[in-house]
């Protein structure tokens, strides 16, 4: 036979005996249906061999070395590869109201992060996200969700992977590859607590501000702040833009600042900048940040809560415009100081199909000054 050296076998190229097999009106040959005779074609070692030599369809498949699968797997060894561990990071995000200093403004919303402190080495006493090593015999979102319960206390709230990060030194002890996990909800249901490999756990105040753009690219500034413990991890993001093929796109590097009081261990400062960048453009077209807020809420509540994912202000108007078809009035009210009565509201379930991201505010600073 001639040397076949397509990855995929030339049927036509089977020997006339083979060819001259009754019903052959597919386009396409099946080899299973080829006879012994074909099977038993010689020089059938050679790599270019193709697919109908491996795929003979005369018995179990072999390999070039003459073994079936069963054979092979029993022949297998894997620990003649290094292995990395694996992990998963998880991000507890929820929404809390704090109250500003000057009594004349309204209760501000404010996204918040879990974090745990490490009490061993590596990073020992740092802070960073809640995570562990997968077991061998459960699945990452299995991992993922048995670590949201030892870190919280909840479960079957919303999750969705949000990165795998693979750098080669990002842990000093061995190569480690990890999958991140975004979890979002509402601060009355989470129950935070430290873990056996954690000191302590505690929610820090998450922000990212916008220091300066320009036609090369963005500096950030990404904070995580605990006043009560005293702690105000700060990091410089720098985005440089570079053309990758028709698409821009950014490098980022990420440097602690020297007024920083603290830090976060490993990459993890990373995770979190996907993180928010990944809730302000999906609140753009999906409803998660409905995600952070109990089952009914004001119009008020929720107007903040998108302002906050957003780093932006919104009119009240055009928002209540947008999100009119994702909410229902409930036969709740409220009442706040002298004015009328209000009403509660829940999702109501139905995306709105133009767009589920009321308009920005454009020349108007709704900030309490």
């Amino acid at each position: 036979m001639e040397n076949q050296s397509s990855d995929y076998a030339d049927v036509s190229g089977i020997t006339d005996n083979c060819a001259k097999q009754e019903n052959r009106s597919s386009d396409y040959a099946d080899v299973s249906g080829i006879t012994d005779n074909c099977a038993k074609q010689e020089n059938r070692s050679s790599e270019s061999a193709g697919a109908s030599d491996v795929i003979s369809g005369c018995g179990e498949p072999r390999n070039s070395d003459g073994l079936t699968e069963k054979e092979f797997l029993e022949h297998y060894k894997p620990g003649n590869y290094d292995r990395p561990s694996v992990t998963v990071d998880m991000l507890i995000f929820t929404i809390d109201t704090v109250t500003p200093s000057n009594s004349k403004c309204a209760a501000d919303k404010v996204l918040k992060l879990l974090l745990i402190q490490r009490k061993n080495h590596p990073y020992i006493y740092q802070w960073a996200l809640p995570g562990g090593f997968v077991n061998i015999d459960e699945s990452l979102i299995e991992a993922a969700k048995r670590e949201l319960k030892e870190e919280t206390g909840i479960e079957n709230v919303y999750m969705e992977q949000l990165y795998t990060m693979g750098g080669v030194n990002r842990d000093p002890r061995m190569r480690v590859i990890s999958t991140a996990y975004m979890a979002l909800a509402p601060k009355e249901s989470l129950n935070a607590a430290a873990g056996d490999d954690a000191q302590d756990a505690d929610w820090f105040e998450v922000s990212k501000e916008l220091l300066s753009e320009s036609s090369e690219g963005r500096t950030w500034c990404i904070s995580l702040i605990n006043e009560e413990k005293d702690v105000h991890i700060k990091y410089l993001l720098k985005e440089t833009y570079r053309m990758n093929g028709v698409v821009k796109v950014a490098d980022t590097d990420i440097e602690l600042m020297p007024d920083s009081r603290g830090r976060i261990a490993f990459d993890h400062i990373e995770i979190v900048n996907i993180a928010l960048e990944r809730m302000s453009n999906k609140v753009e077209y999906t409803p998660i940040a409905f995600n952070l807020l109990p089952e009914e809420f004001t119009l008020s509540e929720l107007q903040k809560v998108y302002e906050t994912l957003l780093g932006r202000s919104l009119y009240k108007a055009n928002f209540r415009k947008k999100i009119k078809p994702m909410v229902e009035e409930t036969d709740r009210m409220y009442t706040k100081g002298a004015y009328r009565p209000g009403k509660y509201y829940r999702y109501s379930g139905a995306d709105n199909k133009e767009s589920n991201t009321p308009h920005q505010a454009t020349g108007h600073n709704l900030a309490c000054l």
